[in-house]
């Protein structure tokens, strides 16, 4: 599964969420590039090895 399609059915599910439940939301989300040039970035930040230069 590709990174904007989990992310399309992440926000569908919670947008029926709140359907069903009758809350309403304001549901954000950005989606930005491609993800090519971002997957060792997520790899790095998820193995602990990113290092924090603020």
């Amino acid at each position: 599964m590709t990174m904007q399609l989990f992310i399309d059915t992440v926000v569908s599910n919670k947008a029926l969420e709140c359907k069903k439940s009758g809350e309403k939301k304001t549901i954000l989300f950005n989606l930005s590039g491609h993800g090519h040039f971002d997957m060792t970035s997520y790899d790095s930040y998820f193995s602990g090895e990113m290092k924090d230069i603020a």
